[in-house]
């Protein structure tokens, strides 16, 4: 068979090519007409004339009809026109199809082929014809190609075909990285082992930046952090925006001194995006000295955003005010010019116990309200520091200086209400202040009210809330449920109840206000709402079946009707739990005296004691235990 081959290539050459042959190369002169064509298609297809160039290799083709490498420019041209028109996918389809069964196809024409019917959805023609060109002539290329369309199209995807790829040269990184990626889909630690080669190979920033991807999913930070650091220690090529990744990285870690040990790369790099990280770790640090050169650099910063301005210069002020220097620190802080950011620098010192810190600050403000145009902000924030040190008159004055437009305009008109309330007293000011606020939820009696509530001005927040109650029609859930904490203390039993249905009526689906209604009415002996009280606690419990507040009331209210076993069953939550309030506690001891278990009656008369949280259940069960326990 081998002589007889070679005998019909020697009759080929004596023919001068007279004799049709299978070719994969482009045509020759032997073809003068296949050529010409083919040198006028190559010729348009440099001029970008698609539609021309399929033309006049359709003609080659005709011409040479035998020659694999044409019928290959021809499939590849009209799947670059297929990009543009669909319709040249029916046309690579029929060729092919023709090509192949004549078997004048290569690899190429193969895969051409298949990736058509893959775009067509032509799935089962699209494997027949990936497999084949595998068979023809595995590549890379093929050979990943088909795993894709495995995994999308026809899973599971084979994981040999990524093998067999890798064992190729590796000379297209590219193909290698998305192969690794592929693999890194199920086996993080091999796609791993992979990159790290690629990396050793080629030794750049996009198989750096692969590596440095597959470590953060394989949860290995510090390996992230090892390699940047080595590329920057051995002082290879590294882009600005992975020098910056590493100081961020060292930054959110807290690794402060690693951020200053690599000093000289954020000044180098000089976006303030970098130079922030260093600015703020000197400050940790009180590396004062470079925060400050720091500082200067991001103010030439040609990337300073006016969004990071204030923050920044309220923090330079910050630093200037740690080395003492009074007059820098002030204008840096008229430089930052935001309330808010300033206020909350300022808390973050204790100069409430630290009195060198507290004459400190209070000279810098005075010096801020001296230089600033902006008063409203220096006698706001002189105003804050008064308060909390509690120069209650002081304060006012202060705050008797500010606008009240400035106030709206920074959000301040809530914190300026309750420093009025907390300093002066001053009702009318502060409900002039939240009467500017845009809010429908609550009204400013209601606020004031909430604000009053739990400190030594409760009978001024009973009054607020009772009025509420009486002439809002619809006052909020709030103020019922502060309402109903307080009003034991201020007011009579009928009275309460009578306000709180009307908050009932409001809110029948509020468990919290259903539940402190039953339980008043079973905590005070009304015995003909008892039938009401059980009622509003069925539905509150519908609402929330695992509250252990209002099983408590139930069991309390079943007590109370001397239902004594069930007041027991009522209490199987409760029981099930951490008991954390006294005056469950104090029930529970109640129930089990009732029920003659003098032992376990004791443990939550004690109980109730040792909780402490609620005077008359602990008062009842000292009482208790002292008249039948002799304790």
């Amino acid at each position: 068979m081998a002589k007889y081959f070679s005998f019909l290539i020697i009759l080929t050459l004596l023919a001068g090519c007279s004799v049709n042959k299978i070719t994969q190369q482009e045509p020759s002169e032997a073809n003068i007409v296949s050529a010409n064509y083919f040198s006028f298609a190559e010729a348009a297809l440099q001029q970008k004339d698609i539609k021309t160039a399929i033309d006049l290799y359709k003609k080659a083709d005709e011409a040479d009809s035998n020659n694999v490498y044409i019928k290959e420019k021809l499939l590849e041209i009209l799947s670059i026109g297929a990009l543009f028109n669909p319709e040249y996918q029916d046309e690579i389809t029929k060729l092919g199809e023709k090509y192949y069964s004549r078997k004048l196809y290569s690899e190429k024409i193969l895969s051409i082929i298949a990736e058509t019917y893959r775009t067509q959805g032509n799935f089962e023609k699209a494997k027949k014809f990936y497999k084949r060109a595998i068979k023809v002539k595995p590549t890379v290329r093929n050979l990943t190609t088909y795993y894709i369309f495995q995994k999308q199209n026809d899973p599971p995807a084979d994981p040999d075909l990524l093998e067999r790829a890798l064992e190729f040269p590796w000379k297209n990184k590219e193909q290698i990285l998305r192969i690794t990626e592929l693999i890194g889909e199920y086996d993080i630690q091999k796609s791993l082992k992979i990159l790290e080669k690629v990396y050793g190979i080629w030794d750049d920033e996009k198989s750096l930046t692969s590596l440095l991807t597959t470590y953060e999913k394989a949860e290995k930070p510090d390996k992230v952090l090892e390699l940047l650091q080595q590329r920057i220690n051995e002082k290879k090529s590294l882009s600005d925006p992975l020098k910056t990744f590493l100081i961020g990285k060292y930054y959110t870690l807290k690794q402060y001194d690693k951020v200053l040990e690599n000093q000289e790369l954020c000044f180098k790099v000089g976006k303030s995006q970098i130079l922030k990280f260093l600015f703020f770790a000197a400050i940790q640090l009180e590396k004062f000295e470079t925060g400050i050169k720091t500082g200067h650099a991001i103010e030439k910063a040609e990337d300073l955003t006016d969004e990071f301005k204030p923050s920044f210069y309220a923090y330079f002020a910050k630093l200037f005010f740690s080395t003492g220097e009074n007059e820098k620190a002030v204008d840096y802080l008229t430089k930052a010019n935001d309330v808010h950011i300033i206020r909350n620098l300022i808390y973050e010192y204790d100069f409430d116990k630290d009195e060198d810190i507290r004459k400190r600050i209070l000279n810098l403000l005075s010096s801020l309200l001296e230089k600033t145009e902006n008063k409203d902000l220096a006698n706001f924030l002189l105003g804050i520091v008064h308060t909390r040190l509690e120069d209650n008159d002081i304060a006012t004055e202060y705050m008797n200086e500010i606008s009240d437009d400035f106030l709206e305009e920074n959000d301040l008109l809530f914190i300026a209400a309750s420093i009025y309330l907390q300093n002066s007293l001053d009702i009318k000011k502060a409900q002039s202040l939240l009467e500017k606020l845009e809010q429908e939820e609550l009204t400013p009696n209601e606020i004031i009210a909430g604000l009053l509530f739990s400190t030594e001005n409760d009978s001024i927040s009973y009054f607020m809330l009772k009025t509420e109650i009486i002439e809002n029609p619809e006052p909020h859930i709030s103020t019922f449920i502060r309402y109903s904490i307080l009003a034991e203390r201020f007011n009579t039993i009928d009275s309460l109840i009578i306000l709180l249905e009307k908050g009932v009526k409001l809110y029948p689906e509020n468990a919290d206000l259903l539940n402190g209604l039953g339980y008043l009415i079973a905590k005070h002996g009304v015995e003909e709402k008892y039938d009401h009280a059980e009622t509003l606690l069925e539905k509150a419990l519908i609402l929330e079946p695992e509250s252990i507040m209002i099983w408590d009331s139930m069991a309390w209210l079943y007590f109370m009707k001397g239902e004594t076993k069930k007041a027991f069953k009522a209490m199987k939550l409760p029981l099930q739990s951490e008991i954390e309030h006294s005056e469950i506690a104090y029930h529970l001891g109640e129930i089990f005296l009732k029920l003659n278990k003098e032992k376990k009656a004791k443990k939550y008369f004690k109980l109730a004691i040792e909780l402490n949280n609620e005077d008359e259940a602990v008062e009842i069960s000292r009482q208790l235990l002292k008249e039948i326990f002799k304790e």
